[in-house]
């Protein structure tokens, strides 16, 4: 069962299921405090990569 767990958490699979990681300098972007106009990023997806650059960024409204 434990075998099972870790399976379906692997990156791979959590891709699989259509989620994918955006990076900058090699680092998981969490948040928009350290992007700026003009950077790179590079998102992974299950079957593939895109690579981006920024041209704005927001910060999240209150609710």
């Amino acid at each position: 069962m434990l075998e099972k767990h870790i399976e379906i958490m692997s990156p791979q699979h959590v891709l699989k299921r259509g989620y994918s990681i955006t990076m900058h300098d090699g680092k998981a972007v969490k948040n928009t405090e350290n992007l700026t106009q003009g950077d790179i990023l590079k998102t992974i997806l299950f079957e593939g990569n895109i690579e981006s650059i920024v041209t704005n960024k927001e910060k999240p409204t209150e609710p």
